[in-house]
């Protein structure tokens, strides 16, 4: 629309910016049931780097610095790639 004063062009009812919030969390179930960040975006219809935005902002916000469960375990899960990386031995010839 056009204002007859200033005869500027404006929105009346503007849309607001960015995604759904049902959206985002539906992107974050997604991704925390095992899909990577390129499955949720194509699932969704979404670029997939709006979904790692998602994910870090959701990690920043919603968990704790330190786990404060101290209950001792008896099975300890650790990534494989770490161990890998960690492990490996440098050879010279």
């Amino acid at each position: 629309m056009r204002c007859e004063t200033c005869k500027r062009y404006f929105t009346p009812a503007p849309k607001p910016n960015g995604y759904d919030q049902a959206l985002k969390e539906q992107a974050l179930r997604l991704y925390l049931e095992g899909l990577s960040f390129r499955a949720v975006g194509r699932q969704l219809g979404i670029n997939y780097q709006s979904v790692v935005n998602w994910v870090n902002a959701h990690h920043d916000t919603a968990l704790p610095e330190k786990v404060e469960d101290a209950t001792p375990t008896e099975t300890i899960e650790v990534d494989e790639l770490y161990t890998y990386i960690g492990k490996k031995s440098v050879r010279r010839s």
